[in-house]
């Protein structure tokens, strides 16, 4: 099963070299799972994982921009339904289907290789057909009409769906006027979205005589797109082996019959589209709305809600339950993975399933409906624990902590949501709402007051703990204490940000901050992680495993905004992993900045860093008023050492403390 990535003919190799050159060679692939694979999408986010292969999916992704008729008829009870956009999202949830915006496959193509738009060049995308659909090329004025838009254009090319050339139809029509045509989108293509991805992105100007998804593609590419005089009407005979229509006849009376009804829809839905080439603008934003730009996931959490699994033992790449015993640590190998496929799915635990933790999101939402926030928080905290990537899980519980009177931990809660969704205005204005008064200030406005106006909505810690780590930091660059920085604990990158300012700004020596953080949220916390002063245990009050995520993401755009992202050398991992292989790498260190709140966490990096800290060097526990756990394992530590820790308390109820190496 191959196709010819372009038109044959010898008399157009000299106008597609340089075009083919710029693209990927189609590579057929099965259809394993259905259509998270269609077009390539799943191996997509295989590539950004470095998985050689796509996984078993078990979630319907849409492919393609559809009607809500069509989008209920499709979807599924018994797995995750992969939509654009929330209000699809939430119109499947509110019939019963278990739904996550996550934006359109073609979203996710890789684009390595960002070509140069040909100004004044013409794409030409016709009607095409699909497996069970026909199409009569015949009575189609296209090729002629093209004829004559090439002569304003600087380069004119067709591009062909697979389907199409796979039936031989519009090949030959192109050819015959002096049109080259190059193969387009094909189902069974690994390549197909990042081919269209960057064909969008070097054409100008795109012509079609069909609605469709494309639109959409092309629009959000910058292409200036406009119809065709001669528009092609796939009627409803077209379509009545296709599939979707022999289940669900009744979609076909949506379908136009004729060209004015047709020519009707295309001013009602596309206003913004011209007919002819002359006056076609770009239509950027609404490509990317139409896709659900907004709502596009990091290829990680795509590869959890596609139902792959993570195995940390194996360097975080994704796994289908079963694929691995525990004896091994290799990669599946595709030629032999869909042996185990059945086998795998069915051992698979049902903890581990999406489907499981969106339903337990929706109990959640009806739990703060109902004014029952303590198991609201109960039910989101189960959700974070597990790692399961679900929008409006933390806004959840961040209204159902303000519920119970915890401002500041719903307000750290809310930022988490938006560290991890950041296109969530609801959220956002929420958090708004609920922010402290600013602190009154002096004028000029202080160095730190600016500072903070860049760092706030990126770090948990109050004025007074910011304020103590912007004077300790001052003082070591200032006394040139030799080392470097050292944070555990980074959470969304604010503290790190405002100390890397400060070196880049005062220190006498070069210096890095190295940040520990797995970026995946906290470890599992133990009996001694118990809330101060009341004693509750971290779960209770919402601050179990899986909280404090914040994508790294957050922590490089923030300190490239403040232009320090040279000084800061993120690690990712967990910190009885990566310290002890770390350390030799750090050497001397002047500053450690502590804030990982749970006792075992504490302890590592103690045990771990303490030995490099140089004298005048200083240690800052940001958690040790708020955390027993925290507070026992900096007193287990002096102990054992026999060390007389001076401890400075940090602002009046003591939260933190910092002290200098003894």
């Amino acid at each position: 099963m191959s196709l010819p990535g372009s038109t044959q003919d010898s008399r157009f190799a000299s106008t597609l070299a340089p075009i083919l050159q710029t693209l990927p060679d189609i590579a057929p692939i099965p259809l394993n799972s259905g259509e998270p694979d269609y077009y390539g999408a799943s191996w997509e986010i295989a590539d950004a994982l470095s998985i050689r292969a796509p996984l078993p999916s078990r979630a319907a992704w849409s492919h393609g921009v559809t009607s809500r008729a069509a989008l209920e008829k499709t979807a599924r009870r018994n797995q995750c339904n992969l939509v654009f956009t929330e209000s699809d999202a939430r119109f499947l949830r509110m019939r019963g289907f278990p739904a996550q915006a996550v934006g359109a496959p073609f979203l996710y193509a890789r684009n390595q290789q960002n070509p140069t738009r040909i100004p004044g060049s013409l794409l030409i995308l016709p009607a095409h057909t699909t497996t069970h659909s026909t199409l009569d090329e015949t009575a189609s004025t296209l090729p002629q009409e093209v004829l004559e838009l090439s002569r304003k254009a600087s380069l004119t090319l067709a591009c062909i769906s697979g389907m199409c050339v796979e039936k031989g139809l519009w090949t030959s029509s192109f050819e015959r006027i002096g049109i080259p045509w190059i193969t387009g989108a094909w189902i069974f293509d690994r390549h197909a979205l990042r081919r269209m991805r960057i064909l969008f992105q070097l054409f100008d100007y795109l012509a079609t005589n069909q609605t469709g998804s494309h639109l959409a593609y092309a629009a959000a590419c910058g292409c200036r797109i406009f119809f065709t005089e001669d528009l092609l009407l796939l009627k409803r005979a077209d379509y009545r082996q296709e599939p979707l229509y022999v289940q669900h006849p009744e979609l076909l009376e949506g379908l136009p019959e004729d060209l004015d009804t047709f020519r009707s829809i295309i001013q009602r839905v596309y206003p913004t589209f011209t007919t002819g080439m002359d006056g076609a603008s770009e239509q950027i934003e609404w490509g990317k709305s139409t896709l659900g730009d907004a709502f596009k996931r990091p290829a990680s959490e795509m590869a959890l809600l596609l139902g792959w699994r993570t195995d940390e033992a194996v360097s975080a790449r994704y796994y289908a339950p079963g694929y691995l015993s525990t004896s091994t640590a290799s990669d599946p190998s595709p030629e032999t993975a869909p042996n185990n496929l059945d086998r795998a799915f069915a051992e698979q635990d049902a903890r581990l399933n999406p489907i499981h933790w969106l339903t337990i999101f929706e109990e959640s939402e009806q739990a703060l409906a109902d004014g029952d926030h303590a198991r609201a928080l109960h039910l989101t905290t189960e959700i974070k624990a597990a790692r399961i990537p679900i929008r409006g899980v933390d806004r959840i519980r961040g209204l159902a902590l303000l519920g119970q009177h915890q401002t500041e931990a719903a307000r750290a809660a809310l930022r988490e949501e938006l560290h991890l969704f950041p296109e969530s205005p609801d959220t956002r204005e929420r958090l708004k709402q609920i922010a402290p008064p600013p602190p009154p200030r002096k004028n000029p406005v202080s160095e730190l007051d600016q500072i903070h106006d860049q760092i706030q909505n990126f770090t948990n810690l109050g004025r007074p703990q910011l304020q103590s780590l912007y004077e300790l930091t001052k003082a070591i660059c200032a006394e040139d204490v030799p080392g470097h920085f050292v944070e555990c604990g980074v959470g969304a990158g604010g503290s790190v940000a405002l100390m890397a300012y400060l070196i880049k700004h005062y220190s006498r020596r070069p210096r890095q901050i190295f940040c520990f953080d797995s970026f995946n949220g906290m470890p599992e916390p133990t009996d001694l992680d118990r809330h101060l002063p009341d004693g509750q245990s971290a779960r209770i009050v919402g601050w179990g495993a899986g909280t404090c995520h914040a994508p790294q993401r957050n922590l490089v755009d923030l300190c490239n905004s403040l232009g320090v992202l040279p000084v800061v050398r993120p690690v990712q991992g967990q910190f009885h992993d990566t310290l002890p292989r770390w350390r030799n790498i750090i050497g001397e260190i002047a500053f450690l900045h502590l804030d990982c709140r749970w006792h075992d966490s504490t302890q590592i990096c103690l045990d771990h860093l303490y030995d490099q800290i140089q004298p005048g060097g200083s240690i800052h526990v940001s958690d040790y008023g708020i955390w027993q756990g925290c507070r026992q394992a900096i007193h287990e530590f002096a102990a054992e050492r026999q060390l007389n820790f001076q401890l400075h308390g940090i602002g009046p109820d003591r939260q933190g403390v910092w002290f200098q190496r003894s």
